[in-house]
């Protein structure tokens, strides 16, 4: 009797520390997908306002510039879509 009480309160216990991890899993999914792409998307959008502006005072060297950070933003949207979704995945596999 006393061995089958351990073996419940084990399996309890291992319930308990995978429901955490994925409930951690979860959050860190839902970081990713909304507070970290939030700013990204304002700057992509703030990038796409100052490549609209017909302004002859933009300089060569300026609009080289802008494209350097459109792209450098653009790979950090990316990188943080991999990682949610990655981070999808694994919530999958969990369940």
């Amino acid at each position: 009797m006393l061995l089958a009480v351990n073996d419940v309160t084990e399996l309890n216990e291992k319930i308990a520390i995978e429901q955490h991890q994925k409930e951690q899993l979860e959050e860190i999914a839902w970081m990713q997908s909304h507070l970290v792409r939030a700013p990204i998307a304002r700057i992509l959008g703030l990038l796409e306002l100052l490549k609209q502006q017909d302004e002859p005072a933009v300089s060569q060297e300026s609009a080289e510039l802008f494209n350097m950070l459109e792209e450098s933003v653009q790979e950090m949207d990316q990188i943080t879509r991999n990682i949610t979704q990655k981070s999808r995945e694994e919530l999958l596999e969990e369940l």
